[in-house]
């Protein structure tokens, strides 16, 4: 009987535990997702290359250059974000280079024309463009990504 009981709180304690660490993820996501879609809007996209004489935004696209740039905007912002945590700095640098790799791979024209292909020409134009709906959908794609690859090991500690 003793067995049983130990067992139970066990199975609870191990519910408690994912549940309260998926939350955190999910605290964490939602956090990273409002950078990536402040990051990505079009005035933010205007401002920057006001900022820097630079053309980042063409015909309602972000260039190239306005890409690059942006993500290393957001890889800078989420570094700072993390701020003093009890993390060590190579843990935050592994973690914000994931982060970043993401936001790109997301944000890119190709993306937002093979989603737009997938469900239909109100979240991108024919050239990758995106659109705000476009813009609100990969950033859901962006935190369901980042909760993902937060669950992937460690490695080596």
């Amino acid at each position: 009987m003793a067995n049983t009981y130990n067992n139970i709180l066990k199975l609870l304690y191990n519910t408690y535990y994912i549940m309260a660490t998926f939350s955190k993820k999910v605290s964490i996501s939602v956090g990273s997702t409002l950078l990536f879609l402040f990051v990505n809007l079009p005035q933010v996209y205007n401002l920057t290359g006001n900022l820097l004489s630079l053309k980042l935004y063409n015909d309602n696209c972000p260039t190239n250059t306005g890409l690059i740039i942006h993500t290393l905007v957001f890889f800078a912002l989420t570094y700072i974000s993390m701020g003093k945590s009890t993390i060590n700095s190579g843990i935050k640098l592994k973690h914000t280079i994931y982060g970043t790799l993401i936001f790109y791979l997301i944000s890119s024209p190709a993306m937002f024309s093979f989603i737009s292909s997938v469900f239909g020409n109100q979240y991108a134009n024919i050239n990758g463009c995106p659109t705000m709906n476009g813009l609100i959908l990969h950033g859901l794609i962006y935190c369901i990504a980042l909760i993902g690859v937060m669950y992937l090991p460690e490695g080596n500690k």
